[in-house]
C-alpha cells in the first residue's frame, strides 16, 4: 500500500498513507513502535529520543524504525525533526538552514553554478507522427536523432550518432529509449503532445523495481518527466514557436517541409500515385502567407508523383533534424552569452532549466545578482506578534465602543490572569473574558493544513494547534465556559498581503468605435521594449522594507506598498487605481457602481471609497490626477533602491536588437549606421 500510494507510511487500522509520522495519530498505535495492540506495561524510555516504550520489543522496534526520525524535545516536551529549534526566540531559517533569532531577515541566495555533469550521455531529439481511428491517436512512425556528449561541439558525427533511428510503435521506441542513462530527450510540443504517449507507455510498463516517475506539470501541460534516469524537456518551453519558424529566427539551413496529415490513414500507407488534395494538408486553416507560400509549393509538386513511404519518411526526419540544429543553435546562442570571462563556459539551458522563465532566473541569480540585495519577505509577515497584539487591541476597543463596556487590556489596567496563564480581556461587571487567537500562533484551522510547518514556532500547525485546545481547555475549567469569549485573527482582518498589488496589464477597449473628423487620423502606437526599459533605468527596492502601521508621513515620500482607503474624483477618462470586484479587474470611479455594475452613481462617499493595497507609485500618480486619501491602514517603505537588472538586460539587449533588424525608416546605409551609432552612445551614457 505504500508504494500504490507513493507515500512512506501507512496505518492498517485507519488506512490512512502519509509521509510524516507528526501528521497521522492514530488511536490504536503505540506512539513508539507505531503497532497495533502494544499494550505491555514494562515501561523503558529510549536512551537516544526520550520517547517512553511499553516493553523490550516496543524499543527494539521503535529504535529499528522510527528513533531517528521522531524524537522528544526535553524543552517543549513536543515531538521534533531533526530541524527543530526549541526557543521562543529561535527558529529554523528555511533558507540558510541556521538557527536564528526572530528578527532575522534573509535574502535571495544567488544560485550556484550548474557545472557540466560528468555522467552527461548527450541529447535525444524525436518527433512523433500519427493517424487517428475515431478520435484516438496511434503513433505510427517516431524517428530520433541523437547526439552524444562527445559530438555535441565536434565537426563529425560517430556512428551512433550519425544514424537515423526509426521506429513505427510507440513500445518499442519507448523501450529502446528509456536505456540512454543520463540522455536528456527533446520534443517540440512534449507538453501537449509527445508526452502523453510516453506516459501511456511509463504507465503500461511500470516494473516493481521501478522508482516513481518524476512527471512535473502545469495544468494539463508536460513541463518535463524523470523516468529511469532519462529526463524528458519541450523545445517549445524555451523557444515558443513553431517548428516551421526555426529556420528564420536561428537562420539554419534545414527548412520544414509540407506533408498531408489527413492524407496518413492505416489504408494509404502504401499509396503511390499523384499528390494528394489541398484539403488533406489542413490548408484551409493556414494564415495569408503560409497560405500563399504553400500554394506556390503545392503547384510546383502537384504533376510529380507521390510515394507516401518516402515522403513520410523524409518529413519526418527533415522536422527532427530541424529540431536537433535548432536547439543546438539555441544552446550556442545562450552559452556565448552568458560567459563573463575567458574561462567561463557559460550556462548549458538544457542542462539546468526546463523552461526560459527557469532559464532566465537561474542566470541572473548565478551570474548576476548580487548578494543581500533582493529581501524575502516572511511567510507571515514582519512582526506579526506586534500585528496581533494591535488587531488585538483594536478588536477590544471596538467591542467596548460597541456595548459600552469597560474591558480591562494590556494598556488599560493590565491583563487578568486564570491560573497560569493571561487573558486578553475582562469585563469585571459582567464576568466576561476575551481571547484573541493569532492564526499563526494558535494554529488555525481555516488559515493552516495541520501537516504545514510553523517556522515561527518551529513544529506543525497541528502541534500548534493542540497546545491552543489543551490551554482553552484549562481555562474553561477555571471559569464558566459561557464567559468566555473567542476570535481568530481571520475573522478580524488581514495585514497587507504583497500579492494583492499585483494586478497584471491593463488590456480593456476604453473606446471601440471613433470617426474622424476634419483634419484628424487614426494610428496605431506600440512601446518597444517597454519591460527591458524599466528593468534597465528604474529603481527597485532593495533589502527589507520598513513596516509601518501609524503615524504616518506624507504618501510621497514612501516608495514600496500601502494598504490604504482612497476617494476617487468625479470625473477621470483614465481612472488610475485597479481593483478587483465580483472577479474582475476594473478601474471604477465608484466602488458599489463597479459592484452593481451601475451607469449612473448616486452613492454617498463611504459607497464610493476604494480599498486595497497597492504600489505607492499608482496610490501617488492616482493623487496628482485628483484621488483623495481617506485612511491608511498599513506601509512597507524601502529606503534602499537600486538599479537590480541592468546587467541583465544588457547580457541579452545586443543580440535582442539585431533580432529586431533595424527600423522600418532606415532605408539606406547611412540611416543603417546612425541607428547603429545612436545605440552605440545611448548604451555608453547608461
Amino acid at each position: 500500500m505504500k508504494r500504490f500510494s507513493d507515500r512512506s507510511y501507512y496505518c492498517d487500522f485507519c488506512k490512512v498513507a502519509y509521509n510524516n509520522l507528526e501528521c497521522h495519530k492514530c488511536e490504536e498505535c503505540c506512539k513508539s513502535c507505531n503497532r497495533i495492540g502494544c499494550n505491555e506495561s514494562i515501561v523503558q524510555s529510549c536512551t537516544l529520543c526520550n520517547i517512553e516504550c511499553k516493553s523490550e520489543k516496543c524499543l527494539r522496534l521503535h529504535s529499528e524504525r522510527f528513533c531517528k526520525e521522531l524524537k522528544i524535545c526535553k524543552t517543549c516536551n513536543f515531538y521534533r525533526n531533526k530541524n527543530h529549534v526549541c526557543g521562543e526566540n529561535d527558529r529554523l531559517c528555511k533558507n540558510s538552514s541556521k538557527s536564528v533569532d526572530q528578527d532575522h531577515r534573509c535574502y535571495i541566495k544567488k544560485d550556484k553554478e550548474k557545472k557540466n555533469d560528468k555522467d552527461f550521455g548527450g541529447f535525444i531529439f524525436f518527433d512523433y507522427e500519427a493517424y487517428q481511428i475515431n478520435g484516438v491517436h496511434v503513433p505510427n512512425l517516431i524517428m530520433t536523432k541523437k547526439i552524444c556528449a562527445k559530438c555535441i561541439d565536434a565537426k563529425v558525427e560517430c556512428e551512433y550518432c550519425e544514424q537515423k533511428y526509426t521506429f513505427y510503435d510507440n513500445d518499442i521506441f519507448c523501450h529502446w529509449l528509456f536505456k540512454h542513462e543520463n540522455f536528456i530527450a527533446i520534443a517540440h510540443n512534449l507538453k501537449g503532445y509527445d508526452g502523453v504517449f510516453i506516459l501511456k507507455y511509463i504507465l503500461s510498463s511500470f516494473l516493481p523495481n521501478d522508482t516513481m516517475p518524476s512527471v512535473l506539470v502545469n495544468g494539463t501541460k508536460i513541463l518535463s518527466i524523470k523516468f529511469r534516469k532519462l529526463k524528458l524537456i519541450d523545445s517549445h518551453s524555451f523557444l515558443s514557436m513553431p517548428l516551421s519558424d526555426f529556420s528564420s529566427t536561428l537562420n539554419l539551413k534545414e527548412s520544414k517541409g509540407h506533408f498531408p496529415h489527413l492524407f496518413n490513414l492505416p489504408e494509404n500507407q502504401n499509396y503511390l500515385g499523384p499528390y494528394p488534395y489541398k484539403k488533406f494538408y489542413g490548408s484551409d486553416f493556414f494564415g495569408t502567407k503560409k497560405k500563399a507560400e504553400f500554394d506556390i509549393w503545392y503547384d510546383s509538386v502537384k504533376e510529380e508523383t507521390f510515394d507516401f513511404k518516402q515522403k513520410f519518411l523524409d518529413y519526418c526526419w527533415s522536422d527532427v533534424v530541424l529540431l536537433a540544429e535548432g536547439c543546438m543553435a539555441f544552446r550556442k546562442i545562450i552559452m556565448e552569452r552568458t560567459k563573463l570571462t575567458e574561462t567561463d563556459t557559460g550556462i548549458d539551458p538544457f542542462l539546468t532549466s526546463i523552461t526560459i522563465a527557469s532559464l532566465c532566473h537561474h542566470i541572473f541569480r548565478s551570474k548576476i545578482m548580487k548578494p543581500d540585495t533582493i529581501g524575502i519577505i516572511p511567510e507571515n509577515g514582519y512582526h506579526p506578534e506586534h500585528k496581533t497584539s494591535i488587531k488585538c487591541q483594536l478588536w477590544l476597543k471596538y467591542l467596548s465602543e460597541k456595548k459600552n463596556i469597560r474591558i480591562q487590556h494590556s494598556k488599560n489596567g493590565g491583563e487578568i490572569q486564570v491560573g497560569k496563564y493571561r487573558l486578553d480581556g475582562y469585563d469585571k461587571a459582567s464576568n466576561t473574558y476575551y481571547e484573541f487567537h493569532g492564526c499563526l500562533f494558535h494554529g488555525c484551522k481555516k488559515c493552516y493544513k495541520s501537516d504545514t510547518f510553523n517556522s515561527f514556532k518551529q513544529e506543525l500547525m497541528g502541534t500548534t494547534f493542540e497546545k491552543h485546545s489543551k490551554r482553552i481547555r484549562e481555562i474553561r475549567r477555571m471559569i464558566n465556559a459561557s464567559k468566555l469569549v473567542e476570535i481568530w485573527e481571520c475573522d478580524w482582518d488581514q495585514p497587507i498581503n504583497p500579492r494583492d498589488a499585483l494586478f497584471g496589464g491593463r488590456t480593456n477597449g476604453v473606446k471601440l468605435y471613433h470617426k474622424c473628423t476634419g483634419d484628424e487620423q487614426s494610428g496605431y502606437v506600440d512601446i518597444t521594449s517597454l519591460y527591458p526599459c524599466v528593468q534597465k533605468y528604474c529603481n527597485y527596492p532593495i533589502g527589507h522594507p520598513i513596516v509601518e502601521t501609524e503615524n504616518f508621513g506624507d504618501v510621497n515620500k514612501y516608495f514600496g506598498l500601502i494598504k490604504c482607503k482612497v476617494l476617487p474624483p468625479r470625473e477621470l477618462y483614465f481612472p488610475v487605481l485597479p481593483s478587483r470586484i465580483n472577479g474582475k479587474l476594473v478601474f471604477p470611479l465608484c466602488r458599489t457602481c463597479a459592484e452593481l455594475q451601475q451607469s449612473k452613481c448616486n452613492h454617498s462617499i463611504e459607497e464610493k471609497c476604494l480599498e486595497g493595497t497597492w504600489v505607492t507609485l499608482e496610490v501617488q500618480e492616482a493623487l496628482r490626477q485628483g484621488y483623495q486619501m481617506v485612511e491608511i491602514y498599513e506601509v512597507w517603505h524601502w529606503g534602499k533602491l537600486g538599479l537590480l537588472f541592468g546587467d541583465y538586460v544588457n547580457m541579452f539587449l545586443k543580440g535582442k536588437q539585431e533580432a529586431d533588424g533595424y527600423p522600418e525608416y532606415a532605408k539606406t546605409d547611412e540611416q543603417n549606421n546612425n541607428t547603429s551609432m545612436t545605440i552605440t552612445k545611448e548604451k555608453e551614457l547608461n
